[in-house]
């Protein structure tokens, strides 16, 4: 990049910035927060969906969506433990 285009880019987001700065600070935030924390929310559905299915497993006595349940939340706990996990190479 020139530096001319260089000086014009940062007017633009200076101006950005100055005009709606709640949006600036949203696009100067890295890509991997938001996708943590959608991640997070639907990890919390999900297992409020099934603590649902568990109890009502339980109350009504069906073995299986009391079971589907565990297994769900068995998952979820696995599928959590791999997102949250290093990176291999990481040490």
């Amino acid at each position: 990049m020139t530096p001319r285009e260089r000086r014009a880019l940062r007017a633009i987001e200076e101006a950005l910035a100055a005009e709606d700065p709640a949006l600036a600070r949203r696009m100067r935030e890295p890509p991997v927060r938001w996708r943590a924390r959608l991640r997070r929310k639907l990890m919390w559905m999900a297992a409020s969906i099934a603590v649902i299915l568990l109890l009502g497993g339980l109350f009504l006595s069906v073995p299986g969506l009391f079971f589907g349940a565990v297994l769900m939340l068995i998952v979820l706990w696995l599928i959590h433990r791999w997102a949250s996990a290093p990176p291999a190479g990481d040490t």
